[in-house]
């Protein structure tokens, strides 16, 4: 091996990220990271300027290159990471002929009656193993054919962001089926595009990049960016895949029967197969991973850690004051109010996280709700409830990865912002009724890239697991909380029927 430092760039919505690892010392040796504005020039849009984009990439790539101090020798490849769902379209010089269109825009939702009847959603789920959905590639790509077909026909490639960054360092287009899949594009058992499907749609393959396992070398880094960033021209550039799946292989998770759970603005929860698993309700979402022989199951309890962050800014604000000045972290006296309150918080129910992942519990979402509040709960209470609703969550969609898989899942991950807090990991733990590991580590995606680098590399060398605290449950907790679990459950179904956007 002529180096050990794997430099893996990761792009988030909004964010961009430059993380380089030491191979050799199992450890992050440098992080920088950019904010890039987003654009929403309608409600239902997000958008940006991938020029400018560009210009925080290449700038926190070499910040961090500095900020690490050795020689580009030292340097074994580059790989990417990206949110999934996002793409640019360029003509045939390369150029964006349209703002890049980000993960969260919906401006798909006017295309979904086209494709549930051009295909049908069960034919749909058992070819791409994705329900409809505003947010994904394909509903985004059939409006720009009905609302800028001007654009449309200069289209010479679509790229996802991850695609569109590595081409931007080596010249190189390919993609990779972990992002296909989550576009609703692809042939999931395959792992390629479902190439007979975009067809139907008018996509046509030439529009399509060719879809590469990751690790595999794409090409070498262009010169000019090479000398822009202070790193050797021609360093290897491997491909990289989706955001869930490198944290999912960054925090140790990637093995078969493997379920992490993610506790971050979002909480997704991924289960790791070596088959692709098809569900008769179309719950779980279904898509490749990162290492060949492996696909996933997808769920996600919505927008939990975004939840508790508003609650935070803006009901929170005297204990976050109080959190400054004796120099704790910004949630850490919220959660020890949130602790003292009791199980269940006097009977305060936050309906907010969805314990079931669905086409119907994501288009038609029924509005947060706080249930059962009286003049007796105070902040604490509110803040518990919060926690707990995000537990309750993260159950309900644990079992219905379990009920797929017919087994009851034993070793669980639980990694992110989420499981550094020891109340909530707890909390999780006790609610789940089964020992919740929490790897502890620094840069999930660094520690992925590095692992990636390797693999392009022909290195059958493995990192080395990463140090996990054990959270056991609590079997007399368990117990109290089980009715709440189930009372919660049964509030969101009745929210769901009865106050659902679109319900009768």
């Amino acid at each position: 091996m002529n180096g050990d430092l794997a430099l893996t760039i990761d792009v988030g919505t909004g964010s961009s990220r430059a993380c380089v690892y030491s191979i050799a010392e199992d450890r992050v040796l440098g992080v920088a990271a950019s904010v890039c504005p987003i654009h929403h020039p309608q409600p239902d849009r997000a958008e940006f300027d991938p020029d400018v984009w560009w210009q925080h990439i290449v700038g926190v790539i070499a910040e961090v290159v500095k900020q690490v101090g050795r020689p580009g020798a030292d340097y074994l490849g580059v790989t990417a990471t990206s949110l999934r769902q996002g793409f640019v379209l360029l003509d045939r010089s390369g150029i964006p002929l349209a703002p890049g269109v980000l993960n969260y825009d919906r401006r798909g939702a006017s295309a979904n009656a086209r494709i549930e009847a051009q295909l049908g959603i069960g034919e749909l789920y058992r070819l791409s193993g994705h329900w409809l959905a505003p947010e994904l590639t394909l509903p985004k790509l059939l409006w720009f054919q009905a609302e800028q077909p001007d654009v449309w026909r200069r289209v010479a490639v679509m790229l996802f962001i991850h695609d569109w960054v590595l081409y931007r360092l080596s010249g190189r287009q390919a993609t990779n089926a972990t992002l296909i899949c989550a576009g609703q594009m692809a042939d999931v058992r395959n792992r390629t595009w479902a190439y007979d499907l975009l067809r139907e749609f008018d996509i046509r393959k030439s529009l399509l990049p060719p879809a590469l396992e990751s690790g595999e070398q794409l090409g070498g880094m262009d010169a000019n960016i090479a000398r822009a960033v202070g790193l050797p021209p021609g360093l290897p550039v491997h491909v990289g895949g989706g955001d869930t799946q490198f944290g999912c292989l960054g925090v140790g998770g990637m093995g078969n029967e493997q379920v992490v759970i993610v506790g971050g603005s979002t909480t997704p929860i991924l289960l790791t197969l070596n088959r692709p698993m098809f569900d008769p309700l179309r719950y779980p979402w279904v898509s490749t991973h990162l290492a060949p022989e492996f696909w996933a199951l997808e769920t996600n309890a919505g927008l939990t850690g975004m939840l508790y962050k508003w609650f935070r800014d803006t009901f929170g604000q005297a204990q976050v004051a109080e959190a400054r000045r004796r120099g704790l972290g910004e949630y850490e006296v919220l959660n020890e109010i949130a602790a003292q309150a009791s199980i269940g918080a006097e009977g305060l129910l936050v309906v907010a996280a969805s314990p079931r992942w669905a086409q119907d519990t994501w288009q038609r979402k029924a509005p947060y709700v706080i249930h059962n509040f009286n003049v007796n709960h105070q902040i604490g209470h509110v803040a518990r409830s919060i926690l707990e609703s995000v537990c309750y969550g993260v159950r309900g969609n644990l079992e219905q990865l379990e009920r797929v898989l017919d087994k009851r899942f034993g070793r669980v991950l639980f990694s992110g912002g989420s499981a550094n807090v020891p109340l909530w990991a707890q909390m999780m733990a006790d609610v789940l009724d089964r020992p919740l590991l929490a790897p502890q580590v620094v840069e999930p995606a660094a520690a992925a890239g590095a692992q990636i680098v390797l693999w392009g590399t022909g290195s059958a060398e493995r990192l080395p697991p990463p140090p996990e605290i054990l959270y056991e449950p609590d079997p007399g907790r368990n117990s109290a909380y089980e009715p709440h679990y189930q009372a919660y459950v049964t509030l969101f179904e009745k929210m769901q029927e009865h106050f659902s956007a679109g319900a009768d």
